[in-house]
């Protein structure tokens, strides 16, 4: 603080003085300053005593001098603790001030930040609990500040740096690994430029090398001996932040082929020679290479065989890929397949010379799905195939079984070659279930030709059955076969669908397969946007886009009108849902598109590190024998390289153990989950590709020389 002083001299005509300042408690500098016009500047620190004289001696007559006694008092200070701070968003901080110099201790809390304003700062109460803002402000830096309300013009401040927390993702989260095998695994750290781990392995059942052992890189090498218990934990720790970690649960198996142990089902769709070829099929395996009994229904133009005894044998490897033999008194079958790490479900396409050639799913047979009673409340049906004339045909509805062995069916809608029937309204059926799991369903559908549909029924859970159809091909029935799947937030509004998803259809154009995918963007107020990539033939859409509206109605069956600003087409599809954005999707054109749609549980920004891990993948549904079949195992590390092996079917032609090489990304331009794999074996080629989530990926041969394309289901 400053005071002006003045000196007038009187009795002489020279005014000038001298100024001096003089303290007991203080000398030089430390009691003040005063210039020659007598401008008093205060001390930093208050003297002790705090008095002080400033002085003014005439230039004339240096006797003659006179004094002020001035009294030095502290001035408001603050000082605020702590004086910076990193917080995640959303998190608090508790400031604290010290204020001296007044008895008005109080003080205004204040944000600010040059890439931030408002509540985009943050918010901080009267008693100083700062609390950062839910979205992160660039530049990521905050200021606290406390002023005095004693003297506005002091005050205190503290820095904030907003931080993204540190985070580990782990892939795969679950194995299944052979004694002595190998399994790498990927860990993925968020939040901070420090991106290294540290790998590590233990178990309840064992210590040390017992447990297996972890690389630097994260590859991990199951021990010599199963523990007991059978399961360890494989854990990466982030460097940056040791309280941040992931671990993957790794069950160690005493042999490759005691990976594949229970009862598990399977439905395949294909072609033998002379026209479509659909069955359902379950079967126990040992865990030992032997398939011990089952049974399978198989439906095509020569006619149905139902109730089929089958046995036969199987080989796993290494990488959960393997070879399955079955019998029956039609003769071998023999599949090759690819499981997830937990081997709990996979993919199959056969592989042996018999003419037929197809694709399907396998799963796991959940035991307690095997009464009938839990077959209650509502499911949505997708069925493809032929009709009589050899077109092919799609239904897609929505059923309620009661769990006592009658259906009331709400809705069923066709396509059939390219005409779509109306709506059929509340129908009704049967079904029974037997103690392993395989039963019996029958639709009556009056004004669907024949109206009466009977189907083999196979339970995989109480979520989930496999249908094939078991009588033979007529004007009034078709071939088909398909699955049912459990409705979850009945009753539906239009409003259940928002945000992304993403979404497949396979069909055929002409004597081609057409197959697209993409994402639907749904507002929740009925208005969409669609952008997919589409092979037809080999005739390549890449970044189609689509608008139009939609609406649910309350038992999940939805309408979508697409318009393609391009073409000027309108398109009109039809969807039964599973769940919010979940739902079975066919189109009306003659391509007679049927697929799926699945939410996008990843949200922007998309990058490439969002598919890192061991996935299996197989072909989807073909539509005629030229499709070109896959089916492997292929891990994306992450960064931008893919590796792994497949087999590959086409046109009855198997070849084996096929090496998968190549680079991949997804699009931070895009930002919706696209990207593109680009592979440089085992042929040079172009796959679009579209993450679902981290554990599921859909991929599309985008390359113009692929006539026969297919859909590709990545899956963990």
């Amino acid at each position: 603080m400053q005071q002006q002083f003045s000196a007038p001299v009187t009795g002489s005509t020279n005014a000038a003085v001298t100024w001096t300042i003089t303290g007991i408690g203080c000398a030089g500098n430390t009691c003040g300053t005063v210039n020659s016009s007598g401008l008093f500047t205060a001390p930093a620190v208050p003297p002790n005593p705090s008095f002080l004289s400033v002085t003014a001696t005439s230039v004339v007559d240096p006797t003659k001098s006179a004094s002020a006694t001035v009294t030095i008092v502290p001035g408001v200070n603050i000082t605020i603790s702590p004086t910076s701070a990193k917080l995640r968003p959303s998190a608090s901080q508790q400031f604290s001030v010290h204020v001296t110099g007044s008895s008005n201790t109080t003080v205004s809390w204040s944000v600010s930040g040059t890439g931030c304003k408002g509540s985009g700062c943050g918010a901080i109460t009267q008693a100083g609990l700062y609390t950062a803002p839910a979205i992160i402000p660039n530049p990521a830096v905050v200021k606290v500040t406390a002023t005095s309300q004693a003297d506005a013009s002091k005050s205190a401040s503290a820095q904030v740096s907003i931080a993204t927390p540190v985070s580990v993702k782990i892939s795969p989260t679950t194995a299944l690994v052979a004694v002595g095998a190998q399994r790498q695994f990927q860990a993925l750290v968020t939040g901070s430029s420090d991106l290294t781990v540290t790998w590590t392995v233990g178990g309840a059942g064992c210590t040390g090398s017992g447990c297996g052992t972890v690389s630097s890189s994260g590859l991990y090498t199951a021990p010599a001996s199963v523990p007991h218990p059978a399961n360890v934990r494989v854990t990466a720790t982030a460097q940056a932040d040791s309280s941040q970690s992931a671990s993957a649960v790794v069950t160690v198996a005493p042999t490759n082929n005691s990976k594949l142990n229970g009862q598990y089902a399977f439905l395949f769709k294909g072609f033998d020679r002379v026209g479509v070829y659909e069955a359902a099929a379950s079967f126990i395996a040992d865990g030992n290479g032997n398939v011990t009994s089952g049974i399978e229904d198989i439906n095509r133009k020569s006619g149905p065989q139902t109730g089929l005894a089958v046995s036969g044998s199987y080989q796993v490897g290494d990488d959960n890929r393997g070879t399955l033999t079955l019998n029956s008194k039609l003769g071998t079958s023999i599949y090759a397949f690819a499981l997830n790490g937990s081997a709990q479900a996979g993919n199959l396409m056969e592989s042996d010379n018999s003419g037929v050639v197809g694709s399907g799913v396998i799963k796991i047979q959940d035991p307690t799905a095997f009464d009938p009673s839990v077959f209650s409340g509502g499911y949505a049906i997708s069925l493809t195939g032929i009709d009589a004339e050899g077109a092919r045909i799609a239904a897609l509805g929505g059923i309620f079984p009661s769990g006592a062995g009658t259906i009331s069916g709400s809705s069923l809608d066709v396509n059939d070659a390219g005409d779509s029937m109306p709506t059929f309204a509340t129908f009704s059926g049967t079904y029974s279930m037997n103690a392993t799991g395989h039963g019996t369903l029958a639709f009556v559908i009056p004004g669907f030709d024949g109206g009466t549909f009977n189907f083999a029924l196979y339970a995989i859970s109480a979520s989930e059955y496999f249908l094939v159809s078991i009588d033979p091909v007529s004007g009034g029935n078709p071939i088909f076969a398909g699955m049912l799947e459990a409705q979850t937030g009945l009753p539906f509004l239009t409003s259940s669908f928002k945000g992304a998803s993403i979404f497949d259809l396979t069909g055929s154009s002409g004597s081609f397969s057409q197959v697209t995918v993409g994402r639907m963007q749904f507002d929740g107020a009925g208005n969409i946007q669609v952008q997919f990539d589409q092979n037809s033939g080999g005739n390549i859409t890449i970044a189609g886009a689509l608008t139009g509206a939609y609406s649910i109605q309350l038992n999940g069956r939805g309408v979508l009108t697409l318009d393609n600003e391009q073409t000027g087409a309108r398109n009109v599809w039809i969807l039964y849902a599973i769940a919010p954005n979940q739902a079975f999707v066919l189109n009306s054109d003659g391509s007679v598109g049927s697929g799926d749609m699945n939410p996008q549980a990843l949200a922007p920004p998309f990058e490439t590190g969002d598919l890192v891990g061991n996935f299996e993948f197989g072909a989807g549904e073909p539509t005629s024998r030229q499709t070109t079949l896959l089916s492997g195992t292929v891990f994306f590390d992450g960064g931008s390289n893919l590796s792994g092996t497949e087999g590959k079917s086409q046109a009855g032609t198997f070849t084996g153990n096929l090496p998968l090489l190549g680079t991949y990304a997804i699009s931070v331009v895009s930002n919706n989950g696209r990207g593109v794999a680009m592979l440089t074996s085992p042929a040079t080629s172009t796959e679009a590709l579209w993450v679902v989530n981290g554990l599921e990926v859909l991929g599309l041969d985008v390359g113009s020389t692929n006539t026969g394309p297919t859909l590709l289901v990545f899956k963990q």
